[in-house]
């Protein structure tokens, strides 16, 4: 398995002197506030991949772990991730579920920036985009919604690290075992 990914824009590039280096070098004229400039690619090949696949699905860093422990063939208990699996199937477009794919943003000072299949909200601006061809009955609706579901998975995740959760989960842990093992598989 091979997977590559960079972390995050070039962070030593972004401003001197007035001049913003990465938009200079990228001509994307956007801000570090907003979702354009963490678009980024994720590359996995795997020898028991029969054929390429190339997934559209809207994805971050918390996703890579979920999709490699299920292309490796690994039983976990996906209650104990932030992420999703890539690979896996996305909710019906429009519809707001705990396990749809959604790309979440830290807040800035703005509130949680976030992309989903219907679209992309940006706390920044207080602004929602939706993706092409698509056309939402209630947007206000789907918004506040998303942004509930988005600002709950970034608690949670925040509250696993500062709470210590998996002592919890798992109080008889030495470290002996594998993750692997340690999330139920």
């Amino acid at each position: 398995m091979i997977v590559l990914t960079a972390d995050h824009y070039p962070y030593a590039m972004a401003e001197d002197d007035d001049v913003d280096y990465y938009v200079e070098l990228t001509g994307i004229d956007d801000n570090e506030n907003l979702t354009s400039r963490y678009q980024n690619t994720l590359i996995l090949w795997s020898g028991s991949m029969d054929e390429t696949v190339e997934v559209d699905a809207p994805c971050t860093a918390i996703d890579i772990v979920p999709t490699l422990l299920n292309l490796f063939g690994m039983d976990y208990d996906s209650r104990l991730l932030s992420g999703r699996d890539v690979l896996a199937p996305d909710v019906e477009v429009g519809t707001v579920d705990t396990n749809m794919h959604v790309a979440l943003f830290a807040d800035c000072g703005y509130g949680n920036s976030w992309i989903t299949a219907a679209g992309t909200y940006e706390a920044y601006t207080d602004t929602f985009t939706p993706a092409e061809g698509v056309v939402l009955e209630d947007e206000d609706a789907y918004v506040s919604a998303v942004t509930r579901l988005v600002q709950n998975r970034y608690s949670y995740a925040k509250y696993i690290v500062q709470e210590d959760y998996y002592s919890h989960v798992f109080p008889n842990w030495t470290g002996g075992m594998s993750l692997v093992e340690a999330l139920g598989g």
